[in-house]
């Protein structure tokens, strides 16, 4: 039998249910209220950077890397899943090249592998897309001006 939520376990907003429905201002608005909720995992070690970026909310994925450069969480970029998936992986399986362009030059890292040693080119089908994402700026913290480098 279940243990029964308490008052306190029901009021807490389910940051993974807004990230995977595009909720980016009541994400934002929850990150805001606590930063560091921004590596909460899911029950599948799934980070809201992972779901945004595998949903495809571009608009979301900005958002989160601009929160990431503000409270300096760097290491939610290449945060790995119980898969051994990060968010540029997450991206890529979906074919949202832009985001994995955009998860690049803000830092992450394309050639991390998941548990079965793939990384992020390997889900790329286009030979194009492959290449825009080697392009994309390899900097540890680069700026968040552009962020969407491979336009």
């Amino acid at each position: 039998m279940a243990a029964v939520p308490t008052a306190a376990e029901r009021s807490i907003v389910n940051i993974h249910d807004l990230a995977k429905e595009g909720d980016t201002d009541g994400l934002l608005r929850e990150l805001e209220a606590q930063p560091k909720r921004l590596l909460e995992k899911d029950k599948d070690g799934k980070t809201v950077l992972m779901l945004a970026a595998y949903k495809g909310h571009a608009g979301m994925v900005q958002a989160l890397l601009l929160f990431i450069k503000k409270t300096g969480q760097y290491m939610a970029l290449n945060d790995k899943n119980s898969l051994g998936n990060t968010a540029i992986i997450c991206a890529c399986i979906q074919q949202n090249t832009d985001i994995a362009c955009s998860l690049a030059a803000a830092g992450a890292d394309i050639y991390i592998k998941n548990n079965n040693g793939q990384n992020g080119m390997y889900w790329l089908k286009s030979e194009d897309d492959k290449r825009r994402l080697r392009k994309a700026p390899p900097s540890v913290i680069a700026p968040l001006t552009s962020l969407f480098c491979c336009v």
